[in-house]
């Protein structure tokens, strides 16, 4: 089973550079540019960015100017509603977050009105009284039975049981945290924000009281329904005694605990219906399930949730936001269309791309940069995006510096990183000649978006065709560069991107090792029984071992590293490992393959134990890195006046790691 029937179709050849049609603006999309009236407040349309934020946005709790640069790149894009997330109200909280605790805050709340409002935007400041964030899997999963890189350590593992925690709350504390959520919200009406959002998803101190998993008290605050909304009650009443009855107020729910005990959609909209009587909120943004639920990974369908919030949104009579997996314009036009939500949130979406809403409104779908859902900006990045190198670097580059002479830049390798180097330079006003020996633009990222399970990559490729289309520079495909033809287009600058090649590690007994771009070319489909040993801790080897089990091979993953997919992250990892193991892969961790002796493997522990042999295997795939692919360097530093070496070309491992080289390079020429 060849991997051409999943091949995206981003191949180009020069002769196929010509801009296709624009979509049709505005009319295409009726629903999304459509306003929405909450209570006073006026949406210019239905697309929003629900609360989040990164450690980058603050010093020592208080916004800083790149976050403000970040939520005005955004509102400036074109959006319609903008929520600066997860503000802790109370001290004590974890002080890595924003911090509402006195009157300094709302200088900051103003800024940032400010900043978003000139664009048209409105602003909405979401809060957050956290208590300990417990572990997923105690509300809403079962936990891996391997190990899997699953904490976010000071976070997500507290020191006690959630049933602990919530006992351990006084009643003087809980009334305190109320309180202290009034207090804030009126900072925030102080400070120009447009709307406050109360926080009661995921596995915070709001979410763990409404949760019968959670709260097990046996007093006011827990046991019936009622009980275990009080504390939730209590906080949206002082809230709206703060901020008065002509001021938009919201809260963030699970729409579904996923959790066999935990609370439903019945209870969602019993809750809400209850909140909705006593005049306490305008509208309800919906989530489902936990942190590892709602993220939403590449490996689950688009959109998965919104059956449940549509049901829900059927059952009440309020405006619902959704965030949860929506990608493309055409699945945010047909939830609006449908009913399901009133406003589509597009967190991640924003990440890719903050002038989501500008380029559809202008008809230009294909220049978006599409949300591949791979999860680095929340795992790895906390926010940002493994193709936007802008986002979190707004100030620095969402306005490119005009170049104070226009240069000849020749990019060597039209991969991420050399892709993302001439849309930089280009912007900058050089001339820029992108030279690629094969035959399609996208490098390495054709080969991982051609694997089923990682099929999302294939639209960061799909993405950099369409630049290429748009002739803003200039791409010469299946053009061999040599130092001499280099050096024939008389360069003032020439940038090296010209990627890796696979490592293949030699090991005794084994004859023929393979690699995984071998895996999916092809070349072990008419295999028996094949180990796959990860020594990188990245999706490669779990692509392979996906790869060979559809094409009926049977096979058995080595995790070298010590855990499963050690650094895929929370929430990618853990799906990645339980997909493949449901599929019937078999998985030995904290061992690593030492030698092969007559198609068995011996491996060796990691941690010092015996050694163990298994199988009997018909081939080798190993899953080690790469080496860079840097001889043009070498021979091109003495002939060109700039030279920069870029991406895997320079070391790089990742996408991301390309993506900012190319960009950092693009503006410094």
């Amino acid at each position: 089973m060849r991997l051409d029937r999943f091949r995206p179709t981003v191949g180009i050849d020069q002769k196929d550079l010509n801009p296709k049609p624009r979509t049709p603006p505005v009319t295409a999309f009726p629903h999304i540019f459509s306003p929405l009236t909450i209570r006073n407040l006026t949406l210019r349309n239905r697309i929003c960015s629900t609360g989040h934020m990164a450690a980058w946005m603050h010093l020592n709790g208080v916004p800083n100017d790149d976050c403000r640069a970040y939520f005005e790149e955004r509102a400036r894009g074109g959006i319609g509603l903008v929520t600066l997330g997860a503000t802790s109200v109370r001290a004590g909280d974890h002080p890595a977050y924003f911090q509402n605790l006195d009157d300094r805050f709302i200088k900051s709340y103003r800024m940032l009105a400010t900043a978003v409002q000139s664009h048209g935007a409105k602003f909405i400041a979401q809060l957050c009284p956290r208590g300990a964030q417990v572990r997923a899997e105690e509300l809403c999963e079962t936990a891996p039975t391997v190990p899997v890189a699953r904490s976010i350590p000071g976070i997500i593992n507290p020191p006690r049981q959630p049933s602990e925690h919530v006992a351990s709350w006084s009643v003087e504390d809980l009334e305190d945290v109320a309180a202290c959520c009034g207090r804030a919200a009126g900072r925030a009406r102080a400070g120009g924000a447009d709307g406050v959002e109360l926080h009661a998803h995921q596995h915070h101190l709001l979410a763990q009281f409404l949760s019968p998993v959670c709260n097990q008290r046996d007093d006011a605050y827990g046991g019936s329904f009622e009980n275990r909304a009080r504390l939730l009650l209590d906080a949206l009443s002082a809230m709206r005694r703060a901020v008065g009855d002509d001021y938009v107020v919201g809260v963030r729910l699970k729409a579904h605990d996923m959790h066999p005990d935990g609370n439903d959609e019945s209870d969602c909209v019993r809750l809400i219906e209850l909140l909705k009587t006593r005049g306490l909120i305008d509208y309800v943004s919906l989530t489902v399930g936990g942190l590892h639920h709602h993220t939403g990974t590449l490996y689950a369908p688009e959109a998965e949730h919104l059956a449940r919030v549509g049901r829900v949104r059927k059952a009440i009579d309020l405006p619902v936001q959704h965030a949860g997996s929506i990608v493309t314009p055409e699945t945010a036009e047909a939830a609006l269309a449908e009913g399901q939500v009133d406003m589509v949130g597009m967190t991640k979406g924003h990440f890719a791309d903050p002038h989501f809403v500008s380029k559809l409104r202008d008809g230009r779908r294909e220049d978006i940069r599409l949300c591949i859902r791979c999860q680095w900006c929340c795992t790895e990045a906390t926010v940002g995006c493994i193709y936007n190198p802008v986002t979190g670097r707004e100030k620095a580059w969402a306005t490119p510096r005009p170049a104070a002479v226009r240069r000849c830049v020749v990019v060597v390798g039209a991969g991420p990183a050399g892709m993302e180097a001439a849309i930089a330079a280009s912007r900058r006003g050089h001339e820029v000649i992108v030279l690629e020996k094969a035959t399609r633009v996208g490098g390495q990222v054709n080969l991982a978006g051609a694997a089923p399970l990682r099929r999302g990559f294939g639209e960061i490729a799909a993405f950099y065709q369409r630049q290429a289309e748009r002739r803003a520079f200039d791409v010469r495909l299946g053009f061999e560069a040599t130092a001499e033809s280099v050096l024939s287009l008389r360069p003032d600058v020439v940038i090296v991107a010209t990627g890796s090649t696979p490592a293949r590690p030699r090991i005794e007994g084994c004859r023929d090792v393979f690699t995984v771009h071998e895996v999916l070319d092809g070349a072990l489909d008419d295999r028996r029984s094949v180990l796959v040993v990860d020594r990188d801790g990245h999706a490669p080897a779990y692509v392979a071992a996906d790869y060979l089990r559809r094409a009926g091979v049977r096979v058995t993953v080595v995790a070298a590293t010590g855990s499963v997919a050690a650094d895929m992250g929370a929430d990618d990892g853990p799906m990645l490992y339980e997909r493949l193991r449901d599929a019937g892969v078999s998985f030995i961790v904290g061992r690593d393959l030492g030698r092969m002796d007559a198609g068995r493997a011996v491996l060796r522990s990691i941690y010092g134990e015996a050694d163990q042999t298994v199988g009997d295997f018909d081939a080798v795939v190993m899953a080690a890195g790469g080496r860079p692919v840097d001889s043009l360097v070498g021979l091109l530093k003495d002939g060109v006046g700039e030279l920069h070496v870029i991406g895997a070309a320079n070391g790089g491992r990742f996408i991301f790691e390309a993506t900012t080289d190319g960009a950092r390079a693009g503006h410094r020429v």
